[in-house]
């Protein structure tokens, strides 16, 4: 039964990852994207009920619209949930995907030496998958 609320799935061991899940849920607008690390009960749970084999780790996921969405797109599907100001980078859509999803590549390559120490903010069991 796919979910209503929009969901983004990361990969919870990289510290990378998790600082950009921070920052989301300081800047977001309305307070209703649930999350999930990738590896964890809950997205298991969600993608065999929903009939999806699995998904990289290297990328992060958003479920929003019905359609899961990965890599570079389901960074930008994310920008309308962020609060006013952060709309600019929707001009990010004119960049070709293909250069969109090479240098996000580029960054999920080096993501581990990116991240520095950083834990996941304890967050509102409400809020997660």
């Amino acid at each position: 039964m796919l979910s209503k609320q929009p969901i983004l799935f990361f990969d919870g061991d990289c510290t990378f990852c998790n600082r950009w899940v921070r920052f989301f849920v300081n800047n977001e607008r309305d307070q209703n994207m649930l999350f999930s690390p990738i590896v964890s009960e809950g997205t298991e749970r969600w993608l065999s009920e929903n009939g999806i084999d699995g998904f990289q780790s290297d990328s992060i996921h958003v479920f929003v619209e019905n359609k899961l969405f990965s890599k570079s797109t389901a960074v930008l599907k994310l920008i309308p949930f962020l609060r006013p100001g952060w709309s600019l980078f929707l001009g990010l859509w004119l960049v070709p995907k293909c250069i969109r999803d090479w240098v996000y590549d580029l960054i999920a390559k080096n993501r581990q030496s990116l991240g520095g120490e950083c834990e996941l903010m304890n967050m509102n069991k409400d809020r997660l998958l």
